[in-house]
């Protein structure tokens, strides 16, 4: 939280967007929102949250939203309605997926490898969690593991294997046709009777 230059780290450029913003009436939301606690204003409290972050180093990828229970939406090419995994860039830098992997076991976080594809600012990319392991990046991805409704671990993992974002020790229990993940001005992920597979996430 903070980074509204979307670098990745909050720093003068992020106080620099906060400033000119300062006592708005904003309204506004995602990238670049210095309101950060979600009320409609930019003030001390919004600085008071950019402030704890100071200097803080983030990463360009989160797993933002997903779903382990899906009977409803969205299919694959096949008609089923898999789980899935949506990944969201964060950032204003473009990332090569290449090598970085997906993983429901802490033991082994190169369980499934992305392909070799970019993921611009502000991208979705869905991955279904399907057990089918697809990879080809002129089609759908699906992973090699399914998604478990009961609660368990997963996270994004960057190719030298460090954990980028995870949900651990592992996420609640999932409601069928409910999404869970995170939500903008929120520390703590939340579930979504709405799910938005490919876009923004609203409560």
């Amino acid at each position: 939280m903070g980074d509204l230059s979307g670098d990745c780290r909050v720093d003068l450029n992020d106080l620099l967007v906060f400033t000119a913003q300062w006592l708005d009436d904003t309204g506004c939301s995602g990238l670049g929102c210095a309101d950060m606690d979600g009320d409609n204003n930019v003030d001390a409290v919004d600085f008071a949250l950019l402030a704890a972050n100071w200097f803080k180093q983030g990463h360009p990828l989160v797993i933002n939203e997903f779903m382990a229970s899906n009977t409803s939406t969205p299919t694959d090419p096949c008609g089923d309605f898999p789980d899935w995994i949506e990944i969201y860039n964060v950032s204003s830098l473009q990332v090569n997926l290449k090598d970085w992997h997906l993983t429901d076991n802490l033991n082994n976080l190169t369980k499934w490898e992305f392909p070799a594809l970019q993921i611009d600012p502000g991208q979705f990319l869905l991955v279904f969690a399907s057990d089918k392991d697809l990879r080809d990046p002129t089609g759908p991805l699906h992973t090699n593991f399914k998604l478990s409704a009961g609660g368990e671990y997963l996270a994004l993992v960057r190719p030298d294997e460090a954990i980028v974002h995870e949900y651990a020790p592992e996420y609640p229990q999932q409601l069928t046709d409910v999404s869970y993940g995170l939500a903008f001005g929120l520390d703590t992920p939340v579930f979504f009777i709405n799910p938005t597979p490919g876009a923004e996430n609203g409560l």
